[in-house]
């Protein structure tokens, strides 16, 4: 399974790119980026699978920005794959109805889930939103910065996790 995030290809021909994927003996479920208001890009989420890997649901849970498929296993059972791109304004509210859509995809597959992504927001911001929503999620986090500007480094880029389902 790999997950891509920050695609940033706002014209990005997702049927194109899904049957390059296929080619390449991938299934995939795309959410293309966006064009911003300044005339940037942003967003653009993918996960790929084999296609022997048995994985139903493939959804986009939030539009540019969020995407998730089933997983399903022999001995564990089913785990929610969730990769993420958050909005780089990164407060609450610019991410709050993201946020909600993850937890409601969430809850609905009633799975232990796996979410990975650039959140633009630090593990105890996140932390705290996934609280606020009575989400049960541990954080695993790099050591070392996962972003790197020229003002400094930060850790943006992690999993969340929960095993009850």
């Amino acid at each position: 399974v790999k997950v891509v995030e920050d695609t940033k290809g706002a014209e990005c021909p997702v049927k194109a790119f899904k049957d390059r994927l296929l080619k390449c003996g991938f299934r995939s479920v795309v959410a293309p980026g966006r064009t911003t208001e300044k005339g940037g890009k942003s967003g653009g989420v993918a996960i790929a699978w084999r296609g022997g890997l048995n994985i139903t649901c493939p959804q986009v849970i939030f539009p540019h920005r969020v995407v998730s498929v089933e997983l399903h296993t022999h001995n564990a059972g089913g785990i929610q794959l969730v990769c993420a791109s958050g909005d780089s304004q990164g407060t609450w509210k610019c991410q709050k109805a993201m946020w909600k859509a993850i937890s409601l995809a969430a809850a609905a597959s009633g799975k232990p889930f796996i979410w990975g992504g650039d959140w633009n927001a630090s593990n105890l911001q996140v932390q705290e939103i996934v609280g606020s929503l009575n989400v049960p999620a541990c954080i695993r986090a790099p050591d070392r910065s996962s972003c790197v500007t020229v003002s400094g480094g930060s850790i943006i880029d992690f999993f969340l996790w929960c095993t009850i389902s």
